[in-house]
């Protein structure tokens, strides 16, 4: 009985589903800004080199596929790697920006009606700052490496005289703090940047 629910939930028949009955990619839009979309922002689940590459050619499409990048890269910076998630505010501006654009965009669109060639030239010079923007915010994204911590070299235990340890390792759980540095189990301290 599950199994039978859950099968059809896949993204492609969900896009279908929202296509069906005409003005497919107005039913998309709206779904693209429903309040659960910003509270939870999904992934996407493929491969992100050229996503954006030809969008401004369909721009209705370009505009959608906009609105889905912005809200993956939200996705990873607040529930990605630690060190994106000093990103997570531009992400959430970047976020806001397409989202504004598509809420316009549906606003000014008459259901039912064709989109005017007026608008679409209009979406169409939107549809490519914004790749532009994207394309920008996954290369900040996707520059940030590790660095080993001097200290202690990757281990996450300091060696050398007594208490000395106690006033490095406070030093470097402020960093953490501040966003400077950070920390995982298995990792020990690694720098950002």
């Amino acid at each position: 009985m599950i199994r039978a629910a859950m099968r059809g939930k896949t993204p492609n028949e969900e896009l279908k589903r929202l296509k069906r009955g005409g003005a497919g990619m107005r039913r998309l839009l709206l779904d693209d800004l429903r309040e659960e979309r910003q509270d939870a922002p999904r992934p996407l689940s493929r491969n992100l080199e050229g996503y954006m590459d030809g969008a401004e050619l369909r721009p209705l499409y370009g505009i959608h596929k906009a609105a889905r990048l912005a809200e993956h890269y939200l996705h990873r910076t607040r529930y990605g790697r630690p060190a994106n998630r000093r990103f997570a505010e531009a992400a959430d501006a970047l976020y806001f920006d397409v989202r504004q654009a598509v809420a316009t965009l549906v606003h000014n669109w008459r259901a039912g009606a064709p989109l005017p060639r007026s608008t679409s030239k209009v979406l169409r010079s939107k549809v490519a700052a914004f790749s532009k923007r994207l394309a920008a915010f996954g290369a900040t994204l996707c520059s940030v490496r590790r660095a080993e911590c001097p200290c202690c070299k990757g281990t996450g235990r300091i060696f050398g005289e007594a208490g000395a340890d106690r006033a490095v390792v406070a030093v470097l759980e402020d960093a953490v703090k501040a966003g400077r540095l950070a920390y995982e189990p298995g990792l020990g301290y690694y720098g950002i940047g």
